[in-house]
């Protein structure tokens, strides 16, 4: 939803990029990221949030080779509910009982989605989206994570440890998702206030 001036001009010279814009407000943008099957034309399909990069050049190999597996869904794995302890975050917990899920409920990161485009898949994002707006149409996680409990059919293979890292600094990680700490500096943008 980044009206066109606004976008780098280096992206102009760059084959084979289609931009899609929505007429959508930044609080709507989760309607598109629970369904972007919709608007994609590949086979196989790699979605990362706009404060991920990639940052080491074997990015391209690792996913090539993932993909020898054939997977439905490629995923950064992040926790298990309930942990040992029997501790549960109430916010899925709530979504587990919302959607009468199974435990132990798999939590994934929502920056990182690959997704192959077969019936499978999009019976997944109609799982999802229908499960984010019934679930307030905030966070995507809660409902990510139930929409995959409820799509046992789904092939889904875990990115392999060090390929993603979420919440912290790697610089060894294949990708680097915004950890907060003078991210947007680090990576030469300036810093926009999203909330």
């Amino acid at each position: 939803n980044i009206p066109t001036p606004k976008r780098d001009s280096r992206w102009k010279s760059i084959h084979g990029i289609n931009f899609i814009m929505f007429d959508l407000s930044v609080e709507e943008n989760r309607k598109i990221k629970t369904s972007m099957n919709k608007y994609v034309d590949f086979t196989f399909n790699i979605y990362m949030d706009a404060d991920s990069i990639i940052q080491n050049s074997q990015f391209d190999e690792m996913v090539e080779l993932l993909l020898l597996d054939n997977p439905d869904l490629l995923l950064n794995h992040f926790a298990e509910y309930p942990f040992s302890d029997g501790r549960f975050q109430n916010i899925y917990l709530r979504a587990l009982h919302q959607f009468g899920c199974k435990m132990p409920l798999q939590i994934y990161n929502g920056a990182f989605i690959g997704f192959k485009k077969n019936m499978r898949t999009d019976e997944f994002f109609k799982t999802w989206n229908r499960y984010w707006v019934e679930f307030g149409s905030q966070q995507e996680m809660p409902s990510l994570a139930c929409a995959i409990n409820k799509n046992s059919e789904l092939k889904i293979l875990n990115l392999p440890k060090g390929f993603f890292s979420p919440d912290e600094r790697d610089d060894n990680s294949i990708v680097q998702h915004n950890y907060n700490a003078d991210f947007h500096n680090r990576v030469g943008v300036e810093y926009i206030d999203l909330q």
